[in-house]
């Protein structure tokens, strides 16, 4: 719940939700800089090399194993070509890509191979693009995993998009008045959380009377009245939640 608005998360909506809590691990800077390639940890190949660089821990590792399949449709990327983009706050910036099926970030070394960052490391990725896309490794249901930051205020409340493409073999039809289906990667549906000013991290529903009942203010109730939003769209979610951030500071 935010500082001095116990009102804003009714007690008992909290309370069932702390199972469901992600809490922000903050990344500490240090001296070394560390590239691990590690074999036969989540089919990535691993070697642990250690280089001295003015910086931050950076962890990664060799794609190897979990190569996308070249012979499915779709893809497990959310966009194929690679970005540059910044990590935490080093200046250098780098070609990365954002792998939604494996829930890793990749990027592309001076010798054009393709590793991936660990996320067991905390990181601020910020693509460079123009995109204003900015991705978090956070605590995420016992593991960790890189969400989507797509909106965060100076008090440090954050919406948070967890992004998904799932891989699904070939399937014989049915019956015959069905058809195959091939070896194929399709995005899953977006799940949404909201990070409040102390780092406890909420799953956000995507229904009125949920939303309404998690916040339990009058502003959430008052907001529907006026607003003619879709709360299952990200745009409409985010807007809610702003809104009721509005009213809980009044």
């Amino acid at each position: 719940m935010f500082p001095g608005h116990s009102s804003f998360l009714k007690a008992e909506s909290l309370n069932s939700l702390i199972t469901d809590t992600l809490i922000m691990r903050k990344f500490k800077p240090c001296v070394i800089l560390i590239f691990v390639l590690v074999a036969g940890f989540n089919g990535y190949s691993q070697n642990t090399v250690n280089t001295t660089g003015a910086g931050g821990l950076v962890e990664i590792r060799l794609l190897n194993g979990e190569k996308p399949k070249d012979f499915a449709e779709g893809s497990p990327y959310l966009a194929e070509g690679f970005a540059l983009a910044l990590v935490d706050d080093y200046k250098k910036q780098y070609l990365v890509r954002f792998n939604a099926e494996q829930g890793l970030m990749e990027f592309k070394n001076e010798n054009n191979k393709t590793l991936v960052l660990s996320n067991e490391q905390a990181y601020v990725i910020r693509f460079q693009d123009g995109s204003g896309r900015v991705y978090r490794t956070m605590d995420f249901l016992g593991k960790r995993a890189m969400l989507r930051e797509a909106w965060s205020d100076e008090k440090g409340h954050a919406f948070l998009v967890r992004e998904t493409v799932r891989f699904y073999p070939k399937e014989k039809a049915a019956s015959s008045y069905g058809s195959d289906k091939p070896d194929r990667y399709e995005r899953q549906e977006d799940l949404y959380y909201f990070k409040d000013a102390t780092g406890l991290v909420i799953d956000l529903p995507q229904k009125k009377r949920k939303l309404i009942k998690l916040f339990g203010d009058k502003g959430a109730r008052q907001f529907f009245k006026k607003e003619k939003v879709n709360v299952k769209t990200e745009e409409g979610l985010l807007q809610f939640v702003k809104s009721c951030l509005v009213s809980a500071n009044k």
